[in-house]
């Protein structure tokens, strides 16, 4: 899922992008003169799934793989992105760490990490199978109660076994 294989040397890409998931973006971007799209996994990080069903502090179900995807387009707001790359998954997107220019009234702002924010925010867990970068962000999140932290829910790589399994076992039948 989120696994690199690292690549010789980190590019750096620079782009527009279209959000997919939360934790997947397509990046525009200009190389050698040519546009060319580029699907980036954000690294460290796991999205709830966009069929996932999470359910909030009331006991309300609700599509939490969909309400991150939102959290993650209204964060980068259509500014531009751009990625520090660290290496390319089994399906063959590029795993990277991805920034947004925080702009503030006159002038250039910071660099802010779209992987922490998500996490961070609640929005996605730190995955922990391919780094503890995110786990600090992830505690944060858990004890404000933040995103998927206000209720319960089952992590997105615990989702997608379970549907994998559901899937073999409707084929048994």
């Amino acid at each position: 899922d989120g696994a690199a294989s690292k690549t010789g040397s980190s590019e750096v890409l620079k782009g527009v992008v279209r959000v997919v998931d939360g934790d997947t973006i397509v990046l525009a971007t200009t190389k050698d003169k040519m546009e060319q799209r580029v699907r980036i996994r954000l690294a460290g990080i796991d999205a709830p799934e966009m069929k996932q069903s999470c359910v909030d502090e009331h006991g309300t179900e609700y599509l939490c793989g969909e309400r991150s995807k939102e959290h993650l387009v209204r964060f980068i707001h259509e500014r531009p992105v751009t990625c520090e790359e660290q290496g390319v998954d089994r399906y063959k997107r590029i795993v990277a760490e991805c920034f947004v220019e925080d702009r503030k009234e006159g002038g250039a702002g910071r660099a802010r990490s779209i992987n922490h924010e998500m996490v961070r925010s609640g929005h996605a867990v730190a995955y922990r199978t391919y780094s503890r970068a995110y786990d600090d962000d992830e505690a944060a999140a858990k004890s404000a109660k933040r995103g998927i932290w206000r209720g319960s829910f089952e992590t997105p790589s615990v989702f997608r076994s379970n549907a994998r399994n559901a899937h073999h076992h409707q084929n048994d039948l």
